[in-house]
């Protein structure tokens, strides 16, 4: 790890436990701009610098408080409409149980500093038609369904229902979960939870989810360690005999010794190391070509064989099935039998109107190329990872 990297872990650990440390020798907050805001921790990075002595009124800090200012807005905005929101869930009588950032705020210092893009509830679909209303009456808007998601848009931020906590991207991990209310344990007469054993597990699956996908930012990391800390006494081998059995077991040991180098003084060994370097150079989410490569090794063991996966991702190209189709078609929500008259239209379309979308979906196949697939699954199963479904 560099000093940009060495530094900027430094001001999120300042943040966290509010003791002000060193930071290396070439350490720059203007040079860590850029990743602070990749990684979209401009709060966590403005708190450690002020802890660090960092001047508060050079143009960095100035932009980086700017932003910050903004994030604590949008969280305080937040937090109510997640209040009125759970109030009307209770009062309908309708179970929920929140997941990852809804959990994960409070859990720090300044629960403004941990940004949330969206809050994921997980919920009973048989409940959903009473749902619907409670949202639309908070000033909520229907958007995209998912296989296990249902997604619910206000101007200040996303909202992410769940029907399970897995989707079939990922059969290892949706096998293990189910619909995800095996675990739940009541709260309220309406607000479940799980232990702190599950919340952990669940967190460090979704990371292992990303991570595998095509790449993770420094936040979900930093989540680990801030939820570890806030319980101690969790048990350990309950956990790792857990992740041991969904085959993360080599993963999870290699991100302890990372989560230890990183804020608890320990070190880096190779592994760990090339973790943080992956992590690092990348930002808050999976690279395009990450992404497609790891795409095609999900299809490939889904479907068995290379040639196989092949065919059938040329064939999706062509013939896509409803749920790729109806938001572009939207008779198609009411009528998807009328799916085959409706192929040769996007064909034409495509050829006459929508060249860049030919041209996208070459770049992708050309990102997706066998070589490069075998030399990121080789880097995945370097630290304990693969697509093994």
């Amino acid at each position: 790890m560099d000093a940009l990297q060495k530094g900027t872990l430094a001001l999120i650990r300042a943040a966290v436990t509010g003791e002000a440390g060193s930071l290396p020798q070439g350490f720059s907050i203007d040079q860590a701009a850029d990743m602070i805001r990749r990684h979209k921790i401009t709060g966590l990075a403005y708190e450690g610098a002020v802890k660090c002595g960092i001047d508060k009124q050079c143009s960095t800090m100035q932009e980086m408080f700017q932003r910050y200012y903004a994030d604590i807005i949008r969280h305080n905005r937040q937090m109510q409409l997640l209040k009125q929101l759970e109030e009307a869930f209770q009062a309908n009588g309708i179970d929920y149980l929140p997941l990852k950032g809804t959990i994960l705020k409070p859990l720090y210092p300044q629960p403004a500093a941990r940004v949330m893009g969206d809050a994921d509830i997980l919920i009973r679909m048989e409940q959903y038609e009473r749902i619907k209303p409670v949202m639309e009456q908070l000033g909520f808007e229907e958007g995209n369904v998912t296989g296990h998601e249902l997604h619910w848009n206000h101007p200040w931020f996303h909202v992410e229902l769940h029907k399970m906590l897995m989707s079939q991207r990922n059969l290892d991990f949706k096998r293990y979960y189910g619909d995800g209310w095996s675990k739940a344990i009541p709260e309220t007469n309406s607000r479940y939870t799980y232990r702190q054993e599950d919340h952990y597990i669940f967190l460090f699956v979704h990371y292992a989810k990303h991570y595998r996908a095509g790449g993770i930012g420094l936040r979900q990391l930093v989540d680990l360690w801030v939820y570890q800390r806030a319980y101690p006494n969790m048990d350990m081998d309950y956990i790792c005999a857990e992740l041991t059995g969904l085959k993360l077991g080599g993963f999870y040991d290699n991100t302890q010794k990372m989560l230890s180098a990183w804020f608890e003084n320990g070190c880096l060994d190779d592994k760990s190391a090339f973790m943080s370097d992956y992590i690092c150079s990348g930002g808050c989410w999976a690279s395009h070509e990450n992404y497609q490569l790891a795409e095609r090794l999900k299809h490939e063991h889904l479907a068995g064989s290379r040639n196989k996966a092949t065919f059938k991702h040329f064939l999706y190209i062509l013939f896509p099935p409803v749920a790729s189709m109806k938001n572009r078609y939207p008779v198609l929500e009411k009528a998807p039998y009328l799916l085959p008259l409706f192929w040769p239209v996007r064909w034409v379309t495509a050829l006459l109107f929508r060249q860049n979308n030919i041209k996208t979906t070459q770049k992708n196949m050309k990102a997706r190329s066998a070589e490069k697939a075998d030399a990121y699954l080789q880097e995945l199963q370097y630290v304990g990872l693969d697509f093994d479904f």
